[in-house]
């Protein structure tokens, strides 16, 4: 009868939850007396319940009874039904104690257990730094120590570039395992047009194509191949152990590219890559036709079409306008912004402007009241923002206002909509239920 009497408590206190939904109304009102013959069940089955007290040395081991995890000793164990059950016991660093135990009806049984120690498992590597898995479980990086059973374990190393290590090892008292690790080896075969050219894997010299390379460590690897007079190629290549690779490399001739910029210090891009800075020189550009981007944050950017000739030096010249101070790319997550929650999270407000400025982001509401101001006066040297706020707001819509002011005076605003949602009905109504589950387990 206790039981039913909090699980009848528990139900209604997650129907509290739900006060704000005219659903509740209706349901707080129902009868929930449970029927007569519901209750002579309930009386028999607790009639044929015993308890069990479980102990410990050491304490904090984790009970199972029937599988079913309890907690940790010492605990006691209510409503169990009358019968044989079996009771495991677990704890790191020492073997699981197995037992049968008979639970009587209306009676509390006491096991007192002394959990025998297990032993150490130590696992070294050369080279260190493997991932180190015990029956597929990760126990960490080696050199690493964990307890273990006694009996038989499988072991499995893993490090890049490396073979990985794979044994089964009989555990009969403590055990200290030392492995040599095999470099994973793979082999590349580069070939060039023209030929001749020079291959350098990770920046280490090889060899002149065409040519098969042996013995290379497994893994990404960069390979560059260079020939006088020709622009670098470059690219990475996954080596796979046991396995042979080839690259077919087509060059093509080089030609200089000169970059000034005014003011100078601004950013460089070919081809969407960038290359460095003004003032610039380059002389590994290969020949042919490519984008040029010029950028420097408080100017707009200057784009252009180049041509490249094989040695010749292609000179630009970009000179740089002042951008006027500008707004862009609001982007407000998440949405909806969600209220009354047990999970709430930053609002984030992210942005762009064009120049240097003094930055105020607002939060209204939509008849433009202030609710907050998560950004005041900020004076802004990158083109990126992201603001984080996080408030108490009422559901509806808002609006985030963007604020900025050049060096100049020049001010310009922008804003974006956003909501604000309470949590959905059916989330709160998985909280209630949490929450009866929770005491149903400690009643």
């Amino acid at each position: 009868m206790r039981r039913f009497l909090v699980i009848t408590l528990c139900i209604l206190f997650s129907l509290s939850l739900l006060s704000d939904y005219s659903i509740a109304n209706t349901l707080i009102y129902a009868d929930i007396s449970p029927p007569n013959e519901y209750i002579n069940e309930t009386l028999i089955a607790l009639v044929n319940m015993g308890s069990l007290y479980v102990d410990s040395t050491p304490r904090g081991a984790s009970i199972y009874l029937d599988n079913i995890y309890e907690g940790e000793t010492p605990r006691r164990i209510d409503s169990i039904p009358a019968g044989i059950h079996t009771l495991r016991l677990s704890k790191d660093g020492y073997r699981d104690y197995v037992q049968q135990v008979r639970i009587d009806a209306q009676q509390t049984a006491n096991i007192q257990i002394s959990l025998t120690p297990g032993y150490s498992l130590t696992v070294n590597s050369t080279p260190r730094g493997a991932m180190v898995y015990i029956d597929g479980i990760f126990k960490g990086i080696t050199p690493v120590s964990t307890s273990i059973t006694p009996g038989y374990h499988s072991v499995r190393l893993v490090l890049e570039g490396y073979l990985d290590y794979q044994d089964s090892i009989r555990v009969t008292g403590d055990t200290n395992l030392n492995i040599s690790l095999q470099i994973g080896e793979g082999s590349l075969v580069v070939f060039s047009e023209p030929s001749s050219a020079d291959v350098y894997v990770d920046d280490k010299y090889y060899g002149r194509t065409p040519i098969t390379i042996q013995k290379i460590p497994a893994g990404k690897r960069m390979v560059t191949v260079r020939l006088s007079g020709y622009a670098d190629w470059s690219d990475e290549v996954v080596i796979e152990p046991g396995k042979i690779g080839q690259v077919n490399v087509k060059l093509k001739l080089a030609g200089t590219l000169q970059v000034s910029s005014s003011p100078p210090g601004a950013k460089v891009y070919l081809n969407g890559k960038y290359i460095g800075e003004t003032p610039l020189s380059n002389s590994n550009i290969p020949e042919g036709t490519h984008n040029l981007s010029v950028e420097l944050f408080g100017y707009k950017p200057w784009q252009g079409i180049i041509e490249v000739s094989p040695g010749q030096i292609t000179n630009i010249s970009a000179r740089l306008e002042s951008a006027s101070i500008g707004i862009s790319d609001i982007d407000i997550s998440p949405q909806p912004y969600k209220v009354k929650t047990l999970f709430k999270r930053d609002l984030s407000i992210k942005f762009n402007i064009t120049r240097p400025a003094m930055v105020t982001v607002e939060i209204r509401d939509v008849n433009d009241k202030l609710i907050a101001t998560p950004m005041a006066g900020f004076k802004a040297s990158t083109p990126k923002l992201d603001v984080k706020w996080r408030g108490d707001l009422s559901p509806g819509n808002y609006k985030v206002v963007v604020i900025a002011i050049d060096e100049n005076g020049n001010q310009v605003g922008r804003e974006a909509i956003f909501r604000a949602e309470e949590e959905s009905f059916l989330v709160w109504i998985l909280v209630g239920l949490l929450g009866i589950l929770v005491l149903w387990l400690l009643f």
